[in-house]
């Protein structure tokens, strides 16, 4: 939990240092247009106040939209975007599967780690877990509900492809919804990740890599069986 304070407390100095530099941006197109900030509060039925506290900075709480209006009267267009961030939020579910899931590897002899990041200068993507032996890589990543298999596998894909890593597993948590969303993705889902349960779990246990993607499905009882 204090690691994700600490998340969440970066946030809020980044979104404060890039309120102080969009400012900046603005009062620096009102002063190229030739506009006093009068004559910008009056095109946006804004106080003079408004305006000026906008461009130092000082209103914390501007919205986009008046980003967005602000930066269309001084000959600018804003848009707001998202970005790969370093870890993410996760719910009871995954964590009790990375939990376990992890503590079964780590009795077959593999090294675990979660949130191992790529191999990739600047770049914040992590996989949610990854095993290691004797050379050996194998990235999990775990999906308590499954309901858009395109679009939460697609991004996986990418860091699997921008890491090189050989054998990705995808686990799901084992309940009736998750099953028939694998199914109802059908071969897309299945010819991305060919290998089951039976085979990924059986290579980890004899201390070998899947050699290719699969998909385990999780049940607390295996960590118990094992």
């Amino acid at each position: 939990m204090p690691y994700r304070i600490r998340e969440l407390d970066e946030g809020i100095r980044r979104s404060r240092r890039e309120t102080v530099e969009l400012g900046e941006a603005l009062a620096t197109a009102r002063r190229t247009c030739g506009a006093t900030q009068s004559e910008v509060a009056h095109s946006l039925g804004w106080s003079t106040s408004k305006v000026r506290r906008i461009e130092r900075g000082q209103r914390r709480s501007v919205t986009h939209l008046e980003f967005a209006m602000f930066a269309a009267v001084v000959g600018l267009r804003y848009s707001g975007r998202f970005f790969v961030g370093a870890v993410r939020l996760r719910d009871a579910s995954q964590l009790e599967m990375i939990n376990g899931y992890r503590s079964l590897a780590a009795g077959w002899g593999w090294s675990c780690r979660i949130e191992d990041p790529l191999p990739i200068t600047g770049d914040l993507r992590a996989f949610d877990l990854m095993l290691r032996a004797a050379g050996l890589r194998v990235a999990h990543e775990f999906i308590s509900r499954l309901h858009d298999a395109q679009a939460q596998v697609r991004p996986i894909l990418r860091k699997q492809r921008d890491s090189g890593i050989e054998s990705l597993v995808l686990v799901l948590k084992d309940n009736a919804a998750n099953r028939r969303a694998v199914g109802e993705a059908g071969a897309a889902l299945l010819d991305l990740f060919p290998l089951g349960s039976r085979a990924v779990l059986d290579a980890l246990r004899s201390g070998l890599e899947p050699g290719g993607n699969g998909i385990v499905f999780w049940r607390s009882r295996l960590a118990a069986a094992a």
